[in-house]
This record gives C-alpha cells, structure tokens and sequence, in this order.
C-alpha cells in the first residue's frame, strides 16, 4: 500500500458476483466447473468439458460484459455451424455507465511499469475542446497510451460526456496497429468530443519528439 490517506461522504463497496449454476445438476452430466462455480470452457471456442455443450457470458467468469458475451456467443455458434468466427479479441472495451461514464480498453499504465516498457501518455481535456465549451462538460478527457518506439496505441482511458462511445475510435486504431500519427494525419468533425484523440496523440507526439529515448525518463513523461 502506498500510505496515502483519502477522505470523502461515502465509500462504495464492490464484492463482485458469482454465476448461479448450483441448481443447474451440471457436474452430473459431466460439465466441469471451477472453485466458484464458473463453468470451465476452451476460450478459443467455448465448449465445455462436453464438447457439444456451450457456454459464454458471466457464467464463464472475466470480463463479464454484455457485448463480450454476445461476441463469445456469436464465436461458439460459429464453432457449431463449422464457420471460422475467428477468435476473441485481446483488447476489447469496458464502460460504466456513471456520471460521468467511464471507459477504457488496453493496458494500464503500472502494467507497462512493471515490465519497463517505454510508452507516453498523451492527454486531451475536454475544457480544450470547443464542443466541452459548449456544452459546459469541462472535466473530461482521453488519455492515450502510446509506445514510446513504435508509436502504437496500446490503451485509451476516458472520463466524461459520452465516453463509452468515444472509446470504440481509440479501439479500432489499435485494432488495425496504426501509429499515433493515424490520428494527427485525419480530420475530426469539428465541434465534437472526438476531436479530443487528435490533440491528445499531438500531445504524445510532441512528448516523443521533444523527448528521445534516450534521454526520457525510465518510463513516461507526463504532460
């Protein structure tokens, strides 16, 4: 623990869930299950221990979403129609509906830390944009994660206004393992949110130029 002390009116505790497949009588039939009660499925085409039994969605474990569960369901019908449904995708989104909504997908800055991998985090506040003017939501941003050598997107991390749909940009230039630049090179409708990635990966860019390698701290440098 890092010692830091926070004080605050509430404290929301999150104790997590667990799949209810007590009654289901699978272990009888031969459906194996884990030490909490998840059924145990091949994650490449989520078959269980019987091989014409299926399972996807919470009742598997992590990441628990809907649009991720629909995506294992849509891969395992694949399986069974003997369509290649191709595989699930190591970088997907996660959002939380609050306000203001949370997302985000990829790494995290500790993990790339831990494993002394070079990267920048590019950041762009709403209050720079002219739709956060506007609309008066002035306290959100994107962070990009970028890697300091290839320049790749490697996570987006937002908070604000309408952050759950801004997240699928950042998404897909990972998905495609386009550089940084992608996003400075292209044209954002103007006044949006998403013109946020452009001034955000300007940033990155600009920390990378600035900064050579060889030069930059261990890690990052924070704008």
């Amino acid at each position: 623990m890092s010692g830091k002390k926070w004080s605050g009116d509430c404290v929301l505790v999150c104790l997590g869930r667990e799949p209810n497949t007590s009654d289901l009588g699978l272990p009888a039939i031969g459906v194996e299950l884990d030490g909490r009660g998840q059924i145990k499925v091949d994650p490449a085409t989520y078959a269980t221990s019987l091989s014409h039994i299926y399972a996807v969605g919470d009742v598997i474990g992590p990441p628990a979403l809907a649009a991720a569960a629909a995506e294992q369901g849509r891969i395992a019908v694949s399986g069974l129609l003997g369509i290649s449904g191709g595989t699930f995708p190591a970088a997907f989104p996660s959002g939380i509906y609050t306000i203001p909504e949370i997302s985000s997908f990829g790494v995290l800055e500790n993990e790339l830390r831990e494993k002394h991998v070079p990267y920048v985090v590019g950041r762009a506040n709403f209050r720079e944009l002219a739709r956060g003017l506007i609309t008066g939501a002035e306290n959100g941003f994107i962070k990009l994660i970028v890697h300091r050598e290839s320049r790749q997107i490697l996570g987006v991390h937002a908070i604000g206004l309408g952050a759950s749909e801004l997240i699928h940009i950042g998404q897909i230039v990972h998905a495609l393992g386009a550089p940084v630049e992608f996003l400075v090179q292209n044209i954002f409708n103007y006044p949006t949110f998403a013109e946020a990635y452009k001034v955000a990966a300007l940033n990155a860019l600009n920390q990378i130029r600035n900064h050579p390698i060889s030069e930059a701290p261990q890690n990052t440098i924070h704008p």
